[in-house]
C-alpha cells in the first residue's frame, strides 16, 4: 500500500524527511542506532550507552506534536534489556529527569512504540538515550539495537 510519502536516501545522513502529499504533517526521522552492538554493565541498574542530540531538533523542541520509536532488537543474551528516553533543557545545561518513550525490550524483535505526546517534555534542547541493563544477574549482557526516532511537528 502507498503511504503516499516520500523519504530522502538515509546514506551518511541523520535525518530523513517525509511529507504527506498535499502538504500535512511534517515528519522527521533520526537514526539513534543502526544494529549497533550494544551491551550492559552487569548491573539491573539502566545506565546511558549511546546520546543522540541531533543539530536538526535544537530549538524544535515546542513545535513538537509527539514522538515515538521504530524498534529491531537482535541478539539480545538472556538477560539483557534496553530501552529508550527523552530529556530535555531549556539552556542545554540542566536537562530534565529522562523521560522513557519506548520501555523496556527483553527479546528480539521489532516494535513501533507508542506516541509519546507529553507536550510539557519538549523545550528548546532535546536528546535521546538508549539505556541498557541487566534484567536478571549480575553478568555481562549483549544485544543488537536499530531504533529510528519519529518525530511528528505541529501542524
Amino acid at each position: 500500500m502507498d503511504c503516499g510519502c516520500s523519504l530522502l536516501p538515509a546514506a551518511g545522513v541523520d535525518r530523513l524527511v517525509s511529507s504527506p502529499r498535499g502538504g500535512g504533517r511534517k515528519v522527521l526521522l533520526f537514526v539513534l542506532a543502526d544494529d549497533m552492538p550494544l551491551q550492559t554493565d552487569g548491573a539491573q541498574v539502566y545506565r546511558t550507552v549511546v546520546v543522540r542530540a541531533p543539530a536538526d531538533l535544537a530549538r524544535l523542541g515546542p513545535f513538537i506534536e509527539k514522538v515515538r520509536v521504530h524498534w529491531v532488537g537482535s541478539n539480545f543474551s538472556t538477560n539483557f534489556q534496553a530501552r529508550v528516553i527523552s530529556e530535555y533543557s531549556v539552556n542545554g545545561e540542566i536537562w530534565s529527569a529522562p523521560s522513557e518513550i519506548l520501555p523496556g525490550q527483553l527479546a528480539d524483535g521489532q516494535v513501533v512504540g507508542n506516541y509519546f505526546t507529553t507536550d510539557n517534555q519538549f523545550s528548546l534542547n532535546m536528546r535521546y538515550s538508549i539505556q541498557t541493563q541487566n534484567e536478571a544477574g549480575t553478568s555481562i549482557e549483549t544485544g543488537r539495537v536499530t531504533a529510528v526516532l519519529e518525530v511528528v511537528l505541529k501542524s
